[in-house]
C-alpha cells in the first residue's frame, strides 16, 4: 500500500479547509459539523494507492481525518516528586535476638518486610492509586564499617541471608533504608502506570549490645 499527502488539502485553518472539503472528501464536512466552531479543527488529508499483482498500483483513492480542536487538559502523571511527598510507611526491621544483645564476633541476623504498599490520595481533583514496591535496603551497622546495600530483605534464622559481624563491643543503632518504585493508577487500581523516579523511607532499629563474653571459674557445685 502507497500513502502519500494530498497537495490539494493542505490547509489547516478552519476557514481553509472549508474551502477545500468538498474537493478532499465528503465525508470531512459532515465531520466537520461535530467540532466546535470556536475552537475549529485540523484535517490530515491522504492518497491511499494499493499495490496489485501486477507490480503497478491502484488508482488513487482520496482519504482524510478530521479532527477537532480541544481544550481538555493533558493526562494526569504522577511525577517523582509528587511520589516523594506520600505518607510511605517505613519498612520494618528485625536486628539481632530479641534480647537486644549479642556477643562479640558472633553474626547479627538482620530483616526486614519486603511487602508493597498501597496508597490512595487525589491529584488535580481526580482520585489516583498508588503501588509502591520495595527495591533495595541499604544497611547501616554504625560501627564505622561500609553500609550494606542489597535487593535481598533477609530472613530470619535458620533460614537468615543477612547478617554482620561486630568486632568490638558497644551499643549500635541500626538504620535502614527503604527504595521503592512506584506505579499509578487512574481507574482504581485495574491498570498501573510506572512512576519514573523513586522514593525513600528511613527505619531505626532499637538500641543493640555487643558484649565480650567471659568465662569464670567457680570453686562451688553449679545447681
Amino acid at each position: 500500500m502507497l500513502i502519500t499527502r494530498t497537495e490539494t488539502c493542505e490547509a489547516t485553518t478552519a476557514l481553509g479547509i472549508v474551502g477545500v472539503a468538498g474537493t478532499c472528501i465528503g465525508r470531512a464536512v459532515a465531520e466537520m459539523q461535530d467540532c466546535d466552531p470556536t475552537l475549529g479543527f485540523e484535517l490530515a488529508p491522504t492518497v491511499i494507492q494499493t499495490l496489485q499483482p501486477d507490480g503497478t498500483y491502484s488508482n488513487p483513492t482520496l482519504n482524510s481525518v478530521v479532527a477537532c480542536n480541544t481544550t481538555d487538559p493533558a493526562p494526569l502523571v504522577v511525577t517523582e516528586a509528587d511520589f516523594r511527598t506520600l505518607p510511605l510507611t517505613p519498612s520494618t526491621i528485625t536486628v539481632g535476638p530479641p534480647h537486644g544483645w549479642i556477643p562479640v564476633t558472633m553474626a547479627t541476623i538482620a530483616y526486614t518486610d519486603p511487602h508493597p504498599q498501597t496508597l490512595t490520595t487525589t491529584l488535580l481533583g481526580q482520585p489516583v492509586t498508588i503501588r509502591a514496591t520495595p527495591t533495595h535496603y541499604t544497611w547501616d551497622w554504625t560501627d564505622g564499617t561500609p553500609p550494606t546495600t542489597t535487593t535481598d530483605p533477609g530472613h530470619p534464622w535458620p533460614h537468615h541471608t543477612l547478617s554482620h559481624t561486630y568486632t568490638t563491643t558497644g551499643t549500635y543503632t541500626v538504620t535502614m533504608t527503604t527504595t521503592w518504585t512506584g506505579e499509578y493508577s487512574l481507574d482504581n487500581g485495574t491498570t498501573y502506570t510506572p512512576i519514573t523516579g523513586t522514593a525513600t523511607t528511613t527505619t531505626t532499629a532499637p538500641p543493640l549490645t555487643v558484649h565480650e563474653l567471659r568465662s569464670h571459674l567457680v570453686d562451688t557445685l553449679i545447681t
